[in-house]
């Protein structure tokens, strides 16, 4: 898939969200969307969970930092398909420099790298929220199961 073919389907998910569009078929579009990001980045879409539990009530995510991760939603796992490691895509709303600042912060502080994806449409509401990757920054830390 080319990237204007890759903007066509960005374009009719965020019409058919407006009501301009068939709504019955956004989950398919996004889905080929997701699956055409995951392609292009080595990526393969995983069934883990994104936090677990702490016996002490407190949560946190597969990378072992705080959760929620800041500015997170409508979020994704994915795997490395050469890694294995974990990856997490978020798409919010309304990000901004300030927003991205503070991404960039917390990775620092949690060993993590985040990215700020402008290259690559969010299927999740195209235009209106935005792609964002986090992932560890050590790969020989093994992932919470």
């Amino acid at each position: 898939m080319n990237n204007e073919e890759t903007q066509e389907i960005a374009n009719k998910i965020r019409d058919s969200i407006r009501g301009r569009g068939k709504s019955r078929t956004i989950n398919h579009l996004q889905k080929q969307l997701s699956d055409e990001f995951a392609n292009r980045r080595g990526l393969k879409e995983s069934r883990a969970m994104f936090c677990r539990y702490l016996r002490d009530g407190d949560t946190i995510s597969v990378f072992g930092t705080p959760w929620p991760l800041p500015n997170f939603d409508h979020g994704s796992m994915y795997r490395d398909q050469k890694t294995r490691e974990y990856v997490i895509v978020s798409q919010p709303y309304e990000m901004n420099e300030l927003k991205e600042k503070e991404d960039r912060q917390y990775a620092s502080e949690n060993g993590l790298i985040v990215e700020h994806i402008s290259d690559f449409p969010s299927w999740w509401y195209p235009e209106a929220t935005k792609l964002v990757v986090w992932r560890r920054k050590s790969l020989r830390r093994k992932a919470l199961r």
